[in-house]
């Protein structure tokens, strides 16, 4: 049964007590595009693969200059489906054999040959369409037919719920479009979807022509340069023919894990492309399978004789499957391998000089902008020749360049603090040393910046006292924020200094390595306690006068421990967050969104904000949207996304706004080790028994106790506490509603009737202590 169904029960109310769980549970999800580009000034087609896409009506994209719509919804049958199409055809065509046999002509023919029996899968499309004709099949379910005929025959495709339904869309990309990468979602009957990357790019655009494993596709041969989009199928491998001059530098990049950067269900959690080049002869003349410590592969090849050259892409172990998408940026491309220095200081003219190949400029200035830290971009540009972009750490603070020689005690640099210093590990041993006088019991903060910027370096981190001895050492410090990044592999310490003096921050390669390209900016500063927020996930879908889950992750900075207090920034009237205070301590916290019962039917971007108490201060910092996203069965990775958007469904039951809402408002104390009741305001006429509620994640030795009805559609919930849990422990409990059908009418025993999930009471704040109290 339905939630939209129970008005036939006499069960309005229950839609005004809970959250849809459209949400949840049936999510619309998008898992690729393709082709996931296209060049500015150009018009074409592209197709979405997910799940739960029905009623697609409308594509979000983020930035100016992209415009996309709709153009058709696809979703194969499945195996029972397919077989009823398949019996009424075949009846169709035993009628028609029946016929042509009665009326003494002869049987159709298949390449010259009679064909006997009835072997209706062997027919061409012509006849498919005729019989499809003669038994009123509509057209698009005889295409989804034949789609589904052709699949099953393919030994490359494999079947996959998760990516099945598909949806075309005509996509319009302006002259001047912003280039770059964009986000893309899709609006559907049951709501929005996950965001999907999709890039804008300068050069012409190619789709590979099938079949390309033995021969290679030569349609782009001529075209260079050139982005070729493609899909490795299982097994597959997809070649490309290219002509080229002696000594011409051809660049060779994948765009394959920058597109889809995490797969929950494959190893090592994306797409590992190759890249190999042959020539005529087919000798390997270059073979690369990733880029430094980037997945996506990138080839620098040197032509050494004019003639024609063959690319192959293929996956690392011979995978593939759907969303094994990529986009092949290929010719005398300009791309940047290095830049030094790896930041700038805001407000100040900076000169950057770029390495790489095909570069139309080496030394470019910069003058940022702002009043506060962040990663920005840099890139080598003349006129049409645009390089990739490298990440540029801006900054407030003064800066210094290291200077050699530094290599111990008695050599090390002079610095104070607060300062950034750029410099660089320049061979295989090298330490750089640095003297900084300390105050007693201040505390400093110390970081490196060097793999989040696209260099090499492993950084180790030590602070060392006068004589020597090391009192504080990091290797690897994982950056939350860094959602993109798996070789985490940046320093960071936090020290107070026992007593007045000096002190030696010493910097190397935990791999012994080095060379120009291993620099690194050491930030140096006191501790500032701060913290940064990201709010999952990117796409809200909430029914009107009802509540939907999201999480808030709390990434604390220098130690910095207390309560944030969550709120909406400009949100339409009606909407509300239920408990939302992020505990002390608390780094994960799921709350509730609550909607109004009416509200438009438009998509809309919402806006949370964390303000905090720090040292007499009111910090405010944004909730910035991400996805959590898995990699391999395994870990998880908080992946920022450009908007948080929401999508309101349906119509609230009603006058005002609907729902349940807590009698005692404020924060529930929790007795350990004894039960403690909750009372609820909420509509009348619930189902009860019928409804059933549970626990969704709750901390260790919480449980449901019973729940008892009470007038006018209020009740009450009993939790029950184990005596071990944490005193003092503090979150939000969140319940989840389910109906349970009703009772068989021959009274006939089940082991469990079916439950159906149908949302979400909004969230309660807890905290656990010895004594029932309310705060």
């Amino acid at each position: 049964m339905r939630p939209n169904s129970l008005m036939s029960l006499g069960l309005a109310a229950v839609l005004s007590l809970i959250t849809s769980a459209a949400a949840q549970q049936g999510a619309p999800h998008l898992g690729y595009a393709f082709p996931a580009g296209g060049q500015e000034g150009t018009s074409f087609e592209i197709r979405l693969g997910g799940q739960f896409l029905k009623g697609a009506r409308a594509v979000l994209i983020s930035g100016e200059g992209v415009e996309a719509r709709v153009l058709r919804y696809s979703k194969p049958p499945n195996r029972g489906q397919a077989n009823k199409i398949r019996m009424k055809l075949r009846e169709m065509w035993r009628a028609e054999h029946a016929k042509r046999k009665k009326a003494g002509k002869s049987p159709r023919k298949r390449k010259g040959r009679p064909i006997r029996g009835y072997p209706i899968e062997e027919l061409d499309e012509s006849t498919w369409k005729e019989l499809a004709t003669l038994a009123r099949l509509p057209d698009c379910t005889l295409q989804e037919f034949l789609a589904w005929v052709k699949t099953s025959r393919d030994p490359k495709r494999q079947p996959n719920t998760q990516l099945e339904e598909t949806v075309t869309l005509g996509v319009t990309i302006q002259p001047k479009a912003e280039l770059g990468r964009r986000e893309l979602r899709l609006v559907t009957g049951r709501g929005l979807t996950n965001p999907i990357f999709f890039e804008v790019g300068t050069f012409r655009e190619h789709t590979e022509q099938e079949p390309n494993d033995r021969t290679p596709d030569t349609s782009a041969e001529q075209l260079l340069p050139v982005v070729i989009n493609g899909q490795i199928l299982p097994g597959e491998v997809d070649r490309f023919a290219f002509v080229a001059k002696k000594n011409t530098r051809i660049v060779a990049s994948v765009s394959a894990r920058q597109l889809i950067p995490y797969l929950a269900d494959a190893v090592p959690g994306w797409f590992q492309a190759t890249l190999s080049v042959y020539d005529e002869a087919g000798r390997r003349l270059a073979y690369v399978d990733d880029y430094k410590f980037h997945p996506d592969p990138v080839l620098s090849f040197q032509v050494p004789a004019d003639g024609r050259y063959i690319l192959e892409i293929r996956d690392s172990i011979h995978r593939g499957r759907e969303d094994f998408v990529y986009r092949l940026s290929l010719g005398e491309i300009p791309f940047v391998t290095s830049a030094w220095p790896l930041g700038a200081r805001i407000g100040t003219k900076t000169r950057i000089r770029l390495k790489g190949w095909n570069l139309p400029k080496a030394l470019i200035s910069v003058t940022p902008t702002g009043d506060s830290p962040r990663i920005g971009s840099v890139a080598s540009v003349r006129g049409t020749k645009i390089s990739n972009s490298l990440p540029l750490a801006l900054d407030v603070l003064d800066e210094v360049f290291e200077s050699e020689p530094n290599n111990s005690l008695q050599e090390a640099q002079v610095v104070g603090i607060p300062i950034v210093i750029n410099g660089r590990i320049r061979e295989p041993e090298d330490h750089d040393y640095f003297r900084f006088e300390a105050q007693a019991k201040e505390r400093y903060r110390f970081e490196i910046l060097a793999r989040r910027l696209g260099s090499p370096l492993d950084s180790l981190l030590q602070i060392l006292d006068a004589h020597g001895t090391i009192l504080a050492s990091n290797d690897d410090y994982r950056d939350e924020e860094a959602g993109l990044l798996t070789h985490q592999a940046d320093s960071h310490l936090l020290f107070q200094a026992l007593a007045e003096g000096p002190y030696y921050l010493r910097v190397s390669d935990t791999q012994h390595k080095g060379g120009l390209e291993h620099s690194y900016r050491l930030r140096m500063t006191r501790q500032q306690p701060d913290f940064a927020l990201r709010v999952i996930p990117s796409s809200l879908n909430v029914r009107a006068g009802t509540s939907t889950p999201i999480t808030v992750h709390a990434l604390r900075k220098d130690g910095f421990y207390d309560a944030i207090h969550l709120r909406l920034l400009g949100a339409p009237p009606g909407f509300r967050l239920d408990a939302p205070i992020i505990p002390a301590g608390t780094e994960k916290l799921t709350l509730t969104l609550t909607a109004p019962s009416q509200t438009g039917r438009q998509p809309f971007r919402l806006h949370l904000v964390g303000t905090a108490d720090i040292q007499g201060k009111d910090v405010v910092r944004p909730a910035i949207p991400a996805e959590d996203m898995m990699q391999a069965f395994l870990w998880r990775h908080l992946v920022v996304s450009e908007d948080l958007w929401t999508q309101v469904q349906g119509r609230g039951r009603g006058r005002g706004q609907a729902g349940v809402r807590q009698k005692n408002k404020g924060t529930v104390g929790i007795q350990q080790g004894a039960s403690t009741w909750i009372s609820f305001r909420g509509p009348k006429q619930l189902p009860w028994p019928r409804i059933k509620l549970e626990l969704v994640n709750p901390p260790e030795g919480f449980r449901i106790g019973k729940v008892e009805a009470e007038k006018n559609g209020d009740f009450r919930l009993e939790i029950r506490a184990d005596k071990k849990i944490p005193l003092d422990l503090r979150g939000n409990l969140l319940l989840q509603a389910f109906l349970e059908s009703p009772p068989p009418k021959n009274k006939k025993p089940q082991r469990r009737r079916r439950r159906n999930a149908i949302g979400y009471l909004p969230a309660i704040p807890f905290r656990t202590t010895r004594r029932i109290l309310s705060f």
